[in-house]
């Protein structure tokens, strides 16, 4: 039997055909861009999420800038022209300037024999030596509330250098405050050599003014001074017994000459 197809119900058919087609398209094209949103957005976020909190440790884990150097010189304390004597000790360091304009013989031997440019009596060998005398030396005798003493190369008060220097006194130098570094001696004037104290007080010192030339004093680090002060101490033997042996001597690891010039004009 032959079939015959009319035009028109063949154009029908294209056309339905043509709707089930674009709708079938449109529906695939929806649902493509459904997932690729989904799939992207999570990943998105933990990569977002991630990235920011490694900044954030970045931050907290970044080294803080150096001081700049100028700045850090600011933060020094300043000193004004002159020269000084660092002493590094067992207990810290303090600093004193000395009077190198008022007492010139006094401060000049102190200096020679802390650089190690003045011969003095090694105590073990009896020779005549040129070496920093200062550095390495105990702080032997300690009086609390007068002063503590140093300088010996034998480390105690019995002593002799090999030399000695004549005393020099200037009007405006007096034991008026702590802090003052001083000449010790064998007793007669004249008879200073490489022995020196630091006071405590300016009351149990005054006694001492015209018999032990002031040459320095502490402009820097008084409250180890203070420390060394406080040091334990026991009674010598005498004569007279005291309290003033340190049972652990606090010891000058080093004194070293600081010299700080003129500013220079512009």
């Amino acid at each position: 039997m032959k079939t015959t197809f009319w035009p028109g119900a063949i154009a029908i058919l294209m056309l339905v055909s043509a709707v089930l087609l674009t709708a079938a398209l449109a529906e695939s094209e929806v649902s493509g861009k459904g997932k690729e949103t989904m799939t992207e957005e999570k990943p998105a976020g933990k990569k977002d999420e991630t990235g920011e909190a490694k900044k954030q440790t970045a931050e907290e884990e970044k080294p803080a800038a150096p001081v700049p150097e100028a700045d850090a010189k600011a933060k020094e304390p300043s000193l004004s022209p002159g020269t000084y004597a660092v002493f590094e000790t067992s207990l810290g360091n303090f600093t004193a300037r000395l009077f190198t304009d008022r007492m010139p013989v006094t401060t000049q031997n102190f200096i020679d024999l802390a650089e190690g440019k003045k011969a003095y009596r090694d105590p073990k060998t009896g020779q005549m030596v040129k070496k920093p005398l200062y550095n390495g030396r105990k702080i032997f005798r300690i009086s609390r509330g007068f002063m503590f003493q140093t300088g010996s190369a034998n480390d105690t008060g019995a002593y002799n250098a090999g030399f000695m220097i004549r005393d020099e006194f200037h009007p405006s130098l007096r034991y008026s405050k702590p802090g003052l570094l001083a000449m010790a001696n064998a007793g007669p004037p004249n008879t200073g050599s490489c022995q020196f104290f630091v006071t405590f007080s300016a009351e149990g010192c005054r006694h001492l003014q015209g018999k032990h030339p002031i040459f320095g004093e502490v402009v820097e680090g008084m409250d180890i001074v203070r420390k060394i002060e406080s040091a334990k101490t026991v009674m010598t033997e005498g004569p007279p017994p005291e309290p003033t042996k340190p049972v652990d001597p606090p010891v000058i690891k080093k004194v070293a000459i600081k010299r700080v010039p003129e500013p220079s004009s512009p």
